[in-house]
């Protein structure tokens, strides 16, 4: 089997086979071979093989495509050729295993009638001959500081040290298990020979595994259903020891198997995904190549399953943790909201009182009083119902270039009807020199409404007092601000670092708590600061 290994530091190898016919080879995720660098080409190379002849053709590259340091527009390959295109370098190499057989152009008819990928739901099983168990204790051997060191064992150890610092990086940046499995596919094909990688994991609701990731080297779909020994899975999830198997096609007892031959599978290696007290599932790869794998490779392939393990455990308690930290606030906001409304009810139903009053004994003035306090309570409800609305959603800001001095002229005048029928002054302090500035319109004018409106409720309504609305670009001129301030009762000290918090209100019964945690959460989304 001709293959292209490509160097990938701390001397790990990524291996790519190479089949017969075109290998496409580029930056572009519709190429064959994904490389990833800046100076390759989105379909920058091909590999042409015919038998034994392998021809590299360059694409018109960018960079231009080098064999053995010398620019080639069209060369004829050797093993041993060391290849470059852009910053990526890999050689040509050739392995014991013979060239891997086309498949069948059409699967058997009780695979393709099976529309699940759940192993459970494959009709026809593919039994294959158990070559090598490792247990758990052999493996743990493999990192032993005790173990005498030969060539061959500093080896395993290289490898399954490189294959641990992966997967280290990955933990350490991977916060949902469907990201995480995806990755754990990707280090499986650059650290083994495989042909494909599947992660099957356990749903106990179900009583069966189902398959949560899987990954083809050259990055096409998986077949569906999948190629998947259930005996072996069985196997592995009962004793718990890692399973490799080698020519199933060659096996006489499964040679009549429509299943073995249509996916012609010759090896297969399945470990288990242990956490720290129970197994969650299985770590399957397969090949098509005879005798591709060996026990190096179990033993490998088992270290990555043990460290895969514990961090699907980990990310799934990060995940129950958010969880719960969700079902608690909505328990709070629940709450909140409960004894605010409470309020609001008993407020309207006072108001309702006294109209009732009025209506019943003709007296005007009461019934304007209570058709007053009516009208405030609707508006507390209309209030609120708008600022959980914005909340809640999550939402990106339609900016558009906007005159600052505009929002704050149609948000006063929304107000205008509170400042009529109270003792308050309002003084407008807006700049004339102000650029165009990229809004949200209606957001920001939610945001300074909430400001308002904690200015009016902070000033004694006998007393009355002055409400100023000011904007200016800010020192360094890079910003423009926005400022409302009252003569109001203020907060106290101790109060000001929680005033954005949810549910944090220092009005009593006249506050919601949601206001400024609105109006924080919209200037955060416009990159601002308040």
């Amino acid at each position: 089997m001709y293959a292209l290994t490509i160097e990938r530091g701390f001397g790990l190898e990524e291996i790519h086979p190479l089949r017969e016919g075109t290998t496409k080879l580029g930056r572009s995720s519709a190429n064959h071979i994904v490389l990833e660098g800046k100076l390759v080409s989105r379909f920058h190379a091909e590999i042409q093989r015919n038998g034994h002849r392998l021809t590299l053709i360059d694409l018109d590259s960018s960079n231009g495509s080098f064999v053995n340091g010398v620019r080639v527009g069209e060369r004829r390959l050797r093993v041993g050729d060391e290849i470059r295109l852009g910053e990526i370098t890999m050689r040509l190499r050739k392995t014991q295993a013979p060239p891997c057989e086309e498949r069948g152009t059409e699967p058997p008819r009780d695979l393709m009638a099976s529309p699940s990928v759940m192993v459970t739901d494959v009709e026809q099983d593919l039994p294959l001959k158990i070559e090598e168990k490792i247990s758990r204790d052999e493996v743990e051997t493999l990192l032993d500081t005790e173990t005498a060191f030969t060539p061959e064992t500093s080896e395993q150890i290289r490898r399954a040290l490189v294959a641990v610092y992966e997967m280290s990086s990955i933990i350490s940046t991977t916060f949902e298990v469907d990201e995480l499995l995806e990755k754990l596919c990707h280090v499986v094909l650059r650290s083994i020979a495989a042909d494909s990688a599947y992660v099957l994991l356990s749903d106990p609701r179900r009583e069966r595994f189902e398959i949560q990731a899987a990954r083809h080297r050259s990055g096409k779909e998986v077949p569906s259903p999948p190629p998947i020994s259930k005996t072996i899975v069985r196997e592995v999830v009962r004793c718990g020891e890692a399973i490799m198997t080698h020519d199933a096609m060659h096996d006489q007892r499964f040679q009549r198997g429509k299943s073995v031959a249509y996916y012609r599978l010759h090896s297969v290696l399945c470990v288990p995904l242990r956490s720290r007290n129970k197994i969650l599932g299985v770590l399957y790869v397969d090949s098509q190549g005879h005798e591709v794998f060996t026990k190096d490779d179990l033993r490998l392939l088992t270290v990555i399953g043990n460290e895969a393990g514990v961090a699907i455990e980990n990310v799934r308690l990060i995940e129950a943790s958010i969880q719960k930290e969700r079902l608690a606030a909505i328990g709070e906001t629940i709450a909140g909201m409960a004894h605010y409304i409470k309020n609001v009810l008993a407020g309207m139903r006072g108001g309702g009182d006294l109209l009732q009053l009025g209506l019943d004994t003709h007296d005007e003035h009461q019934i304007r009083v209570g058709w007053k306090i009516i009208q405030n309570t609707l508006e507390t409800v209309s209030d609120l119902v708008f600022n959980m609305l914005d909340y809640s959603k999550e939402r990106k800001p339609q900016f558009q270039p906007c005159h600052v001095n505009e929002i704050v002229e149609r948000t006063l005048a929304l107000m205008a009807g509170r400042f009529k029928t109270s003792p308050l002054r309002l003084v407008r302090n807006l700049a004339d020199d102000l650029p165009l500035v990229a809004l949200d319109p209606p957001a920001i004018e939610r945001a300074l409404l909430n400001l308002l409106t904690n200015a009016i409720d902070a000033i004694d309504e006998e007393e009355g007092g002055t409400i100023t609305v000011s904007t200016a670009r800010s020192d360094d001129g890079k910003y423009v601000e926005i400022a409302v301030a009252d003569t109001g009762c203020g907060i106290e000290e101790s109060e000001i670092p929680r005033i954005f918090d949810l549910f944090m209100s220092t009005k009593g019964g006249k506050g919601t708590g949601i206001g400024l945690a609105v109006s924080h959460k919209i200037v955060q989304e416009h990159h601002g600061e308040i």
